[in-house]
């Protein structure tokens, strides 16, 4: 057998191990400690180790460990005998697309990025389901049938989400009428389109701001807030012509970027905790929301040793409130002054975000107070700090009317977090 054709084979294997051993556990795909391991190549046990000794890159959506009732609950779905128990002594880790994508970058292996790339297709393989035309029906029923009962769940909640209202009670089990197909491409579209929809209502409204204030509608980028949204979605945002994106936790970033194309940037609009300074250094463009010193000096290093320079924005607390992280406007001419110091760090502007209001009018006196500052330091240091992180999804517009060179908007293109 050729070498082309055992590859060809394996990748097959590997796809169909995949499928059977994804399950659906509090609403999540996830998959098992030990389905993993097995797929990786590695032990349990190993496995199980390296994520404990880096479990600050495994937060509770990205891992979690079965209590006693769901393990129990999913033995008894699975019709496991007491003497059959699979090797779970002990409840197993379960883990997220986004655990799974942070697992490849712990185990440090080839085949763990090679079997990760497999497992992130799997994962979206149903969403694609959904692109087809009028013959979608029945590809997933042809799909389903080839699953055993583990994956079947799945089919059973993408029908759920797919299928039309109906007065009537649905009938037990997978099954799509014709007159819904038409409804699922439809929706699919609408789902499809809406983003990009949206996208260009907030480009269009943009434009419009900035023609208001005078300025060119090129002087201001869109930052594409991609946190806490699954990395299918950066894609169609990628899809809709969006380049920049915004993270605000690493370990969340960290996975993601894994799973999306490149030739994007990614900036860092988040507090950021100097313990995560290195990793951050090597993920991130820039990083918006710098509040100390002490931070300043650690980005440096790490930068330095990543052989970059990084773009960084002040954090300023214009409001005060003792809830909000940042620099008083006072302070900010010493931070200019120790930042000639640093070589590996570039201070290119400022950033703020104003107390949360309904009304976006509300918050025009604290944009306003930013560029103020802006342009009397900027004067008095020598920066040029052209840079002004501001605005987000309710008052972007007004941010942009008071001079903003970066808008930060999540929920306006992808919509609501879950």
């Amino acid at each position: 057998m050729s070498k082309e054709l055992k590859k060809s084979n394996y990748a097959v294997e590997t796809a169909e191990h995949i499928e059977q051993s994804i399950r659906i556990i509090r609403g999540q795909k996830v998959l098992f400690d030990r389905d993993l391991a097995e797929l990786y190549g590695v032990e349990t046990k190993r496995l199980k180790e390296q994520v404990r000794r880096n479990i600050d890159r495994f937060p509770a959506d990205f891992m979690f460990v079965l209590t006693k009732d769901e393990l129990s609950n999913w033995r008894s779905q699975t019709a496991t005998s007491n003497s059959d128990r699979m090797g779970l002594r002990h409840s197993p880790m379960v883990f997220t697309e986004q655990g799974v994508a942070m697992l490849s970058g712990v185990l440090k292996s080839v085949r763990a990025v090679k079997v990760n790339i497999a497992i992130m297709r799997t994962f979206v393989k149903l969403r694609r389901m959904l692109e087809g035309n009028r013959q979608l029906a029945d590809n997933l029923a042809e799909i389903e049938s080839k699953y055993d009962e583990q994956f079947r769940v799945v089919f059973e909640v993408l029908n759920k989400l797919i299928s039309p209202p109906e007065p009537k009670r649905k009938k037990i089990g997978f099954c799509v009428k014709e007159s819904n197909v038409e409804y699922i491409a439809d929706k699919c579209k609408k789902v499809m389109d809406s983003m990009q929809e949206k996208v260009d209502k907030i480009l269009v409204r943009m434009d419009q701001a900035c023609v208001r204030s005078g300025r060119g509608v090129d002087e201001v980028r869109l930052i594409a807030v991609s946190k806490k949204y699954p990395p299918e979605r950066v894609c169609e945002a990628i899809e809709c012509g969006l380049s920049v994106f915004g993270e605000s936790r690493v370990p969340e970033a960290e996975a993601k970027i894994a799973m999306c194309p490149g030739g994007v940037e990614w900036e860092l609009i988040g507090h950021l905790q100097r313990n995560k300074v290195n990793r951050a250094a090597r993920l991130f463009n820039m990083i918006h929301a710098v509040d100390s010193i002490a931070l300043l000096n650690k980005i440096n290093s790490a930068s330095k040793e990543c052989g970059k320079t990084m773009r960084v924005c002040l954090e300023v607390n214009v409001s005060g409130e003792s809830s909000k992280y940042g620099f008083r406007a006072d302070e900010i001419p010493e931070v200019l002054e120790v930042a000639t110091t640093l070589m590996s760090v570039d201070v290119v502007g400022l950033m703020t975000i104003p107390p949360f209001t309904p009304n976006a009018e509300d918050a025009r006196p604290y944009f306003s107070k930013l560029r103020e500052l802006r342009d009397e330091v900027a004067e008095l240091s020598g920066f040029g700090l052209e840079e002004l992180s501001m605005g987000m999804s309710g008052d972007f517009e007004v941010a942009i009317e008071e001079g903003a060179t970066c808008v930060r908007v999540g929920t306006a293109i992808f919509g609501i977090r879950d």
